[in-house]
């Protein structure tokens, strides 16, 4: 399903929800959506699933999960967790689709897992009736922010948790924005990113405690992702205008880039470069090469039309040297790199480990 693009719309600003739209667009044809989905609230995020291509998970601005058929004309969705028991209380940030080894099989499956302002990380059970169970409940922690950090904080988040009719309960959790599962190792290994500033390492075979706690933003952590080249690295963007690179294995970041003085709402890995990724905010695409410098992009584009418009989503193509973004209007661009300077595959975990041990320095 490479060739489909699953759009999601919705508002973020507590007080003007309405319902939400997921659009379901061929790269073959921009002018008309392939599926259209009419959602009862704002719709927050979105995954594909890997081992069955057709189903489309949402995550609602409610705490609503949903799945579609994408195959099927029918526009109700095959599951959903309306019920309120079961339901996350704030909105859903990121849901996705993870590979789970099931021992009983002897085969691999899929879990569904989802996190939410509540504090709560959630998996559910697609084969078994939708079934939820939680991963993780986020535990609230000033240790490292400043005070002026926790107010900018509070301003951030707190639209997000006013709507949940368990304000109190949800003042003691912290409010979950992002996660990413390690896949090339050990699958149960996850990080979770936090309003408060914080990645938190964890394992789905302990639901009490983190792992690790890693310290070094001072704002909310939009987007947390795993390098798919080595697995003892990750990288990180924040709403304090930094992008921030990490070693697993040490609990200060190992480099900070520092795009224009605005929050990074995401960032990407490139799909062929190991030294590549992509980050967006308030107008500003940007392509970095951290092989090439890590205190400036290698290219900054500035469109016309999103001057001032929130740039909310990047990803590198699977198929070709592209970037896809979408900004706050609605509106989802396709920009084509070009005179990239090609890059001669070798062993990329190696890449990285050079640059690691020998070029990066953390750049405040």
């Amino acid at each position: 399903m490479q060739d489909i693009l699953a759009v999601s719309y919705g508002e973020f600003t507590f007080g003007t929800q309405s319902t939400g739209i997921i659009a379901c667009w061929s790269i073959k044809n921009s002018e008309h959506p392939e599926r259209l989905y009419s959602v009862p609230k704002d719709v927050m995020s979105l995954d594909f699933s890997e081992l069955h291509p057709s189903l489309l998970a949402a995550g609602l601005y409610d705490g609503t999960l949903a799945v579609y058929n994408v195959h099927e004309s029918m526009s109700e969705p095959i599951f959903s967790c309306t019920d309120h028991s079961s339901k996350h209380t704030g909105p859903v940030w990121q849901v996705s689709f993870v590979p789970n080894y099931n021992k009983d099989s002897s085969e691999f499956e899929e879990m569904l897992v989802a996190v939410s302002s509540d504090g709560e990380v959630s998996k559910w059970s697609v084969t078994k009736g939708f079934e939820k169970s939680q991963l993780m409940f986020l535990k609230k922690s000033t240790k490292g922010m400043s005070k002026g950090s926790r107010q900018t904080l509070h301003t951030t988040i707190a639209n997000s948790i006013k709507r949940s009719d368990k304000a109190g309960l949800l003042h003691k959790n912290a409010a979950g924005l992002c996660f990413d599962f390690e896949h090339t190792q050990d699958p149960n290994l996850y990080l979770v990113g936090t309003g408060e500033g914080y990645v938190h390492k964890c394992s789905c075979s302990y639901s009490e405690q983190f792992l690790e706690t890693y310290v070094g933003h001072t704002g909310p952590v939009y987007r947390v992702l795993w390098s798919p080249y080595n697995p003892k690295l990750f990288l990180t963007c924040s709403g304090d205008w930094t992008i921030r690179m990490w070693n697993v294995a040490d609990c200060q970041p190992i480099a900070c880039l520092n795009p224009a003085m605005k929050p990074v709402m995401d960032v990407s890995w490139s799909h062929d470069n190991p030294t590549m990724l992509a980050a967006v905010s308030l107008g500003c695409i940007e392509i970095w090469d951290i092989a090439i410098n890590i205190l400036d992009p290698i290219i900054k584009h500035e469109p016309v039309y999103a001057a001032d418009l929130e740039l909310t989503f990047v990803r590198f193509a699977h198929n070709s040297e592209a970037v896809v973004v979408g900004d706050s209007s609605g509106e989802v661009s396709v920009y084509q790199l070009c005179k990239m300077k090609p890059f001669v595959k070798a062993d990329n975990g190696k890449v990285l480990d050079k640059l690691i041990a020998g070029k990066l320095g953390v750049q405040e």
